[in-house]
């Protein structure tokens, strides 16, 4: 029995004509090759990741700078 892997967030793509769900550069439903990726409004953890991690940064910037400006 073969089982089906799913599809990544990151590779999914919402077809602009039939609102199809797919992961091919046409959509296999009207052939469409109109597309949106779905990261375009739900952010991966990936890109959540990321964003947590500017802002930790961003944050140790703010820190080091208000210390530096107390001395």
């Amino acid at each position: 029995m073969e089982t089906d892997p799913g599809m990544k967030l990151q590779e999914a793509r919402l077809c602009l004509d039939c609102e199809e769900l797919h992961t091919q550069e046409q959509c296999p439903v009207c052939a469409s090759e109109a597309f949106s990726f779905l990261t375009r409004w739900i952010p991966s953890n990936e890109v959540t990741r990321d964003l947590a991690a500017a802002e930790r940064r961003r944050a140790d910037r703010l820190i080091l700078r208000e210390a530096l400006a107390s001395r």
